[in-house]
């Protein structure tokens, strides 16, 4: 659909937080970085920022790219705790 969000995932429950319409390209690699800095929470597509939020409801937990109905490949994965 075109679209960027940042959801949350509790209990089986999908919260979104912020979207953003950004075209994809297929076959494009893409950068991706999310920022969770105590309740504040950004998303940069190629070093933009595109979503911005504030969730202070979930002080600990997981975090990870998810796709929905779309076909992706990741070349890495970190996760680093300031």
């Amino acid at each position: 659909s075109n679209t960027v969000s940042l959801r949350k995932l509790v209990n089986g429950a999908v919260t979104v937080l912020d979207s953003a319409s950004f075209t994809v390209t297929p076959a494009t690699w893409y950068a991706l970085r999310l920022d969770a800095v105590g309740n504040e929470l950004r998303a940069y597509v190629n070093g933009r920022l595109l979503l911005e939020a504030t969730d202070g409801s979930l002080p600990v937990g997981t975090a990870g790219p998810v796709m929905f109905k779309a076909a992706v490949d990741y070349d890495d994965f970190s996760s680093i705790q300031p």
